[in-house]
């Protein structure tokens, strides 16, 4: 399994959780070249991975996981999702509210983002 997808994209999980998210990106752009049907690096890992990282309170490693999933896929709103709530959790509300903002852009049906926007923006104006 030298160049199987998942082994990549496995390492570069373990490279997150070790604060090296050079690497990480690395192997998880190889995993995702080599996977067409991009099952080993899907946006439910990158979620999944967030989610851990949460638990363990690693805010570096998770904007560097962010990062990279936004930058394999750019177009999905539910990542655009969790960066902003990690953001807005991080305190970092102008981040927050520039991922709320992508996330209406597509998919504008999306209701909680708009109710966070609106909320962040009635704060703003106090």
């Amino acid at each position: 399994y030298p160049n199987s997808p998942s082994s990549f994209s496995n390492l570069a999980g373990a490279y997150i959780w070790t604060g090296n998210v050079d690497e990480a990106r690395k192997l998880f752009k190889k995993a995702f070249a080599l996977d067409p049907d991009h099952t080993s690096v899907s946006p439910n890992q990158f979620s999944y991975l967030v989610t851990q990282l949460e638990n363990s309170k690693k805010l570096k490693e998770i904007f560097g996981l962010l990062d990279i999933a936004l930058e394999l896929y750019p177009k999905n709103a539910e990542l655009h999702m969790e960066a902003a709530n990690v953001y807005l959790k991080a305190g970092q509300k102008e981040k927050a509210i520039r991922y709320y903002k992508k996330v209406l852009e597509l998919d504008p049906k999306l209701e909680e983002a708009k109710k966070k926007l609106e909320e962040l923006k009635k704060e703003k104006k106090k």
